[in-house]
């Protein structure tokens, strides 16, 4: 698991981001789990979410991680360079509504295609954290 926070100039958190390592498929690709994301209301919009989400990229990439993967708004994590997570089954299935929420962003260009079941670890194996 890997943790970033993001502190102001006062040092009170302005926002906070989870990455939890993971299994993908049978191949052996190592994956990550990007969530959650928080930023403080007032301090939205000012790139502290997208700061946390690429100190997380360059350090799971760093970390030797293929793939990250995430559960959240398409627009959003689309800016980031996500893209459909087609070919990679969420631990649970996901609502209609939902599908194009499921992305993925690979940090090894050399890593074979994502593709398969992801596996998390306990904590995320609970049907509630993924529906809406």
């Amino acid at each position: 698991m890997l943790e970033l926070v993001a502190r102001d100039t006062a040092g009170r958190v302005a926002g906070h981001c989870g990455f939890t390592l993971c299994g993908l498929g049978t191949r052996g690709a190592t994956a990550a789990l990007l969530g959650p994301l928080a930023v403080t209301p007032d301090r939205q919009r000012a790139g502290i979410g997208r700061a946390l989400v690429q100190a997380g990229l360059e350090r799971l990439g760093r970390a030797g991680v293929a793939h990250l993967l995430v559960l959240g708004d398409p627009a959003y994590y689309g800016r980031l360079g996500f893209a459909p997570a087609t070919a990679v089954a969420p631990p649970y299935a996901l609502p209609g509504d939902l599908a194009d929420a499921w992305q993925v962003r690979t940090l090894d260009p050399a890593a074979p295609p994502p593709e398969g079941a992801l596996a998390v670890p306990a904590p995320w194996r609970r049907a509630v954290l993924w529906q809406p």
